[in-house]
């Protein structure tokens, strides 16, 4: 399970894409959040966009998948439940918008 070793708040100087999504979540002289994790001895760090950040917390909501998931929820699954979810009332809007920054051509809900 990884463990988190800082977070920080910093001042782009180039673009950073978002480590679900693949988008842009910081273009330069924006403000972005910088998590630095080590797991197994490996340090590594996770940028993600904000529509990505609040997309993870709906998936939560919904499936309670985070509490049994101990390294994160993998890309596959995000993508499943956006796929899943890309009709409903509540959270289309976010699924089908993940489809699209994902580049997956199922952002139109069909």
């Amino acid at each position: 399970m990884p463990d988190l070793l800082k977070s920080r708040e910093l001042k782009a100087r180039k673009t950073h894409l978002c480590g679900v999504c693949g988008a842009p979540a910081a273009e330069p002289g924006q403000t972005y959040t910088r998590n630095t994790f080590v797991d197994a001895g490996t340090v590594f760090d996770d940028v993600q966009c904000e529509p990505c950040s609040s997309l993870i917390c709906d998936i939560d909501a919904t499936t309670g998948w985070c509490a049994y998931l101990d390294d994160g929820l993998p890309k596959e699954l995000i993508i499943e439940w956006a796929e899943e979810n890309a009709n409903d009332a509540t959270y289309g809007e976010a699924a089908r918008a993940f489809l699209n920054r994902a580049g997956l051509g199922e952002g139109d809900g069909q």
